[in-house]
């Protein structure tokens, strides 16, 4: 009886430390998930402070959602194989590039103005090229 109830002990014991490194095999659902989350909270505020035109929020609105939808069809099945996995980072990866390209392209959504006439008295010293951005009435400059 002693014998029964240890391997049974040892069965469970195996069974119970087996399934954590199971479930960690594929548990990168949320990770891509993050991904994509913060790949919109750049178009966000790329759009917001006018680092991004309206076509290129646009393309990338689109690009995620395509992102969005390969996920989708990647976990119909309910998990990722490794291929998937490595295909979705890529692209991801390639998302991220892209958005921070074309956040720093220096083409902007607002009027960009030169000032000029600011002599030696100014505290800018020569002439500077800025950006308006008329929500909030305000120059800055670069």
């Amino acid at each position: 009886m002693k014998r029964i109830i240890a391997v049974a002990m040892i069965t469970l014991a195996a069974v119970g430390l087996s399934q954590p490194v199971s479930a960690g095999k594929y548990a990168h659902h949320g990770h891509f998930k993050n991904l994509a989350n913060h790949q919109k909270m750049e178009i966000r505020e790329g759009a917001k402070v006018g680092e991004l035109t309206q076509r290129e929020v646009q393309r990338l609105r689109k690009q995620q959602k395509r992102l969005k939808k390969r996920y989708q069809d990647y976990m119909a099945d309910g998990r990722l194989s490794r291929y998937e996995r490595r295909e979705l980072k890529a692209s991801y990866r390639n998302a991220e590039s892209r958005i921070k390209r074309l956040r720093n392209n220096d083409e902007y959504r607002f009027l960009r103005v030169r000032i000029s006439g600011l002599g030696k008295d100014s505290p800018f010293g020569r002439s500077r090229v800025g950006t308006w951005y008329p929500q909030d009435q305000r120059l800055v400059l670069r």
